[in-house]
């Protein structure tokens, strides 16, 4: 979730041991709480999964019977969703 990202950077930033990295997490952050954080809340919302993978999902045959493709049917797990 974009909009926790500052927090959670800011919570762990300081365990990068290299100051060049740690250095480059910060200018990074300041560019996104400069140039992305304030137009968040123009972003359309919706449901995001956050852990789409091939363990996931659930997989139907196709409409046409002589088809050899697959569909996905549904999705498991959703303890990674979030609203944005």
């Amino acid at each position: 979730d974009l909009a926790q990202a500052a927090p959670v950077i800011n919570q762990y930033k300081d365990e990068i041991a290299d100051p060049a990295r740690r250095g480059l997490v910060e200018r990074h952050l300041a560019r996104f709480l400069r140039t992305t954080a304030p137009r968040l809340a123009e972003v359309r919302h919706g449901m995001i999964h956050g852990d789409a993978n091939d363990y996931n999902l659930l997989a139907g045959d196709g409409d046409d019977l002589m088809s050899l493709h697959q569909t996905i049917s549904g999705i498991l797990d959703f303890a990674d969703m979030v609203w944005r």
